[in-house]
C-alpha cells in the first residue's frame, strides 16, 4: 500500500483512479441566488448600455453600432448585416 492511500482497497489500482475526497455535488443556486444572479446580470447589461450611450456616434460606428441598436446589442447582441455595420 502506498503511503498516499487510505485503504488495502486502492493498493493494486492506478491511484488517479481511486478519489481520496468525494466531490460535492454542485448546488443549485435556488430562488435567492438566481435572484441574486439576475439582479447582478442587469447591473452590468445597464452599465455596458450607459458605457455605449456615452461614446461619441464616430466611436460607435467603429465598433459597428448604430445609436438606436444599444438596447437590442445590448441584451441579444450584435446582429451582422448585409451592408457590412
Amino acid at each position: 500500500m502506498s503511503a498516499t492511500c487510505l485503504s488495502h482497497t486502492c493498493s493494486d489500482r492506478a491511484l488517479g483512479s481511486v478519489p481520496l475526497v468525494p466531490r460535492r455535488a454542485k448546488a443549485e443556486p435556488g430562488l435567492f441566488g438566481g435572484l441574486i444572479a439576475r439582479l447582478a446580470r442587469e447591473l452590468r447589461l445597464r452599465r455596458a448600455a450607459r458605457t455605449l450611450e456615452a461614446m461619441p456616434d464616430h466611436l460607435l460606428s467603429d465598433i459597428g453600432l448604430a445609436r438606436g441598436d444599444i438596447p437590442d446589442a445590448i441584451r441579444n447582441g450584435r446582429a451582422w448585416r448585409e451592408d457590412g455595420r
